[in-house]
């Protein structure tokens, strides 16, 4: 059976890129917002999308989901934690969320590790309940593969461009908006991600 493998970069300005066993891409998509938010419901209906391509390929959809390196350590953090373990109940996430937000902006601002610990929280939820294979990755760790190579002397997101442009063809690259300097960091890092799942899970399914 061939592969779908889903590379998944969480945060507000995260993508999911998707490549088949050949590492050819084969669907890219930005996350799914409401307003400035991360919308739970548009994770699971773009999961179900893919469910839904893979079986129409005849292909085993599997899932590479980057890692929340940090999270807020205010107590509030480990109850939202908890909600999304369980089904989501959105009033009740929602009401965590604003007082996280609220403890942050007061704190150190850190917003932006909030976002990407809330969207890892949505996609890993609705990747278990698929039942598809996942693989969570630590962003140290998939870059230490993936960025063998590259020009050391660069930051990592300008290595990963490099990595990205040696792996595939430019017209998978995009800018959003007319003022964009450069394609989307996230979905760079996404089909790198997806890539790293690749190659992880390759030799294991290529044995059995």
């Amino acid at each position: 059976m061939g592969l779908l493998v889903c590379g998944i970069d969480p945060g507000v300005h995260g993508y999911f890129c998707v490549v088949n066993e050949a590492g050819v891409i084969d669907f890219r998509e930005r996350m799914p917002l409401t307003g400035n938010k991360i919308c739970p419901y548009g994770i699971w209906t773009l999961i179900k999308v893919l469910r839904l391509r893979a079986a129409e390929q005849g292909r085993k959809l599997i899932f590479g989901i980057e890692k929340v390196f940090t999270m807020p350590s205010d107590k509030r953090s480990s109850e939202l934690i908890l909600a999304l373990r369980s089904e989501v109940d959105v009033v009740k996430v929602n009401g965590i969320l604003d007082d996280l937000e609220k403890v942050l902006k007061r704190s150190d601002g850190r917003v932006g590790i909030l976002s990407y610990g809330i969207g890892y929280g949505y996609l890993v939820q609705a990747a278990a309940v698929t039942g598809c294979r996942t693989e969570v990755f630590n962003p140290r760790t998939w870059q230490a593969e993936m960025h063998k190579g590259s020009d050391a002397a660069l930051k990592a997101k300008e290595r990963s461009m490099q990595v990205f442009k040696r792996l595939w063809d430019e017209k998978y690259l995009f800018m959003e908006g007319s003022k964009a300097k450069k394609p989307p960091d996230g979905l760079v890092d996404a089909a790198l991600i997806a890539e790293y799942t690749r190659r992880l899970i390759a030799v294991p399914l290529a044995a059995t």
